[in-house]
């Protein structure tokens, strides 16, 4: 998502950040690691390609993404689980809520309030206390 037109700023500001990241670690590893042409990179796919897969022994990016996504254990989870995905999310399209499989594992409760953007969950209220703070607590006193 955050290759969209409406989200550019986003994904900009996070290739900017990595980029630093990639300069710290130019200094550690530098038999490993290089910045040139980064310039060219445009979304996190192409980050990843480079850097995070290689570096980590994965093949690729679809590679690292699939092996390190919790999405195909969730079957196998057998202690009572929350999942807080917001609705408008920035970074998440439809495609990345686990509905289907939640449905399959009783032991799984996916909750999708509309807002929260990304982990956000701000609720403006006296006490000061997040949205994501009361679910917690309500969550574990059952």
């Amino acid at each position: 998502m955050l290759e969209q037109p409406a989200n550019a700023i986003y994904m900009k500001r996070f290739l900017r950040e990595l980029h630093e990241k990639i300069r710290a670690k130019m200094s550690i590893m530098p038999h490993l690691i290089n910045d040139e042409g980064y310039e060219k990179i445009k979304n996190f796919k192409q980050f990843d390609d480079r850097y995070t897969a290689p570096i980590h022994g994965f093949r690729d990016a679809e590679d690292y993404w699939y092996q390190c996504s919790s999405r195909r254990f969730l079957k196998y989870i057998q202690v009572p689980t929350l999942i807080v995905n917001a609705l408008n999310d920035p970074f998440l399209s439809p495609s990345c809520y686990p509905v289907k499989e939640v449905k399959k594992n009783s032991n799984v409760v996916l909750e999708i309030p509309k807002d929260g953007g990304h982990v956000g969950f701000v609720e403006f209220n006296e006490a000061s206390i997040y949205w994501s703070e009361k679910v917690a607590v309500k969550w574990f006193s059952y």
